[in-house]
């Protein structure tokens, strides 16, 4: 969807044309998708929003309009309803202090006045906030939505994109197309590392997610195959560069970056990629830690390395 937006639009975004589409193929990609699910939603909220944001930045940079906002980017911050019932007392509870509050004020116009009767307002939005998690801005911003969406038939308020800053790509790219595949066992993460791959020239992003709900490491035989498993996987993408994270879940990324290079055949190069130690992919031959985008020192000398 916003890969078709982008390239609808490709002559009024100019310069900005292939960081626009890189965000916009990450947007696409069925594995940074919010899901709906009997408790509200699930999926990488916060670097899907920071994704959309820069999105939409580029396009009022270049004085096009902003992509309609997902619904998922504000709905997945509202407050869910664990237990009818507990929330129901809680409810009550909170109705009974806000009587308190304004026979209290009553008849007070000072504007401390005002800001205890809107606070007192927000507890009752927020029965449940004395909860473990409290209420954060996210919270009070998606309560703010829901209000104006739902109750007013407004759009939804959205940040002031002028005011987001749009990072500079890396200006270094291999001078024929080439592919970084970003492994990763954490949607967010691979999020962050293809986000500080966007707008680079001549280079194409692709993600292989390693999903494991399993943090005891696997050993003998069962090793073996998932390596083999996963390495094959990786082959059959081709990557020029492998930007690889070194926790897996049950597997470490050495040891995977290990069996591609045993089973032999045409090897990427391979760049660390862990916001961790990076000590034991390095002495797989992996290069400089990229650490999720933080360090672009080795992904420039593997760039450099493909010419």
């Amino acid at each position: 969807m916003y890969k078709t937006i982008v390239e609808e639009n490709q002559s009024a975004l100019g310069f900005w044309f292939k960081t626009a589409l890189d965000v916009a193929v990450i947007l696409d990609h069925p594995v940074t998708q919010m899901k709906r699910n009997d408790h509200g939603w699930s999926g990488p909220l916060e670097e899907r929003i920071r994704a959309f944001n820069l999105l939409c930045a580029i396009f009022v940079k270049v004085s096009l309009e902003p992509s309609v906002m997902e619904e998922a980017l504000w709905r997945a911050s509202l407050p869910h309803v664990w237990d009818a019932k507990k929330h129901e007392q809680a409810t009550e509870r909170v109705k009974g202090v806000r009587s308190v509050v304004h026979r209290h004020l009553k008849g007070n116009k000072n504007a401390a006045a005002l800001q205890a009767r809107a606070l007192m307002e927000t507890l009752v939005l927020f029965p449940e906030c004395s909860g473990y998690n409290g209420i954060n801005m996210a919270n009070i911003m998606a309560m703010l939505n829901r209000l104006v969406v739902d109750e007013l038939g407004l759009d939804p308020i959205r940040p002031d994109y002028a005011q987001i800053g749009i990072p500079q790509p890396i200006s270094e790219g291999p001078k024929t197309a080439s592919c970084v595949l970003v492994v990763d066992d954490r949607v967010p993460e691979l999020i962050k590392s293809a986000l500080a791959l966007v707008g680079i020239p001549n280079l194409e992003v692709q993600f292989l997610h390693y999903e494991t709900y399993s943090f005891s490491k696997l050993l003998g035989k069962a090793l073996d195959d998932k390596l083999e498993e996963l390495a094959n996987a990786v082959g059959s993408l081709n990557p020029n560069i492998v930007l690889m994270d070194q926790g897996l879940g049950d597997i470490e990324g050495s040891q995977l970056v290990a069996k591609i290079k045993d089973l032999g055949g045409k090897q990427p190069i391979f760049v660390a990629n862990t916001g961790g130690d990076q000590e034991a992919l390095r002495r797989v031959g992996c290069y400089e830690n990229f650490e999720k985008g933080i360090n672009p020192r080795g992904l420039l000398m593997a760039l450099r390395g493909l010419d």
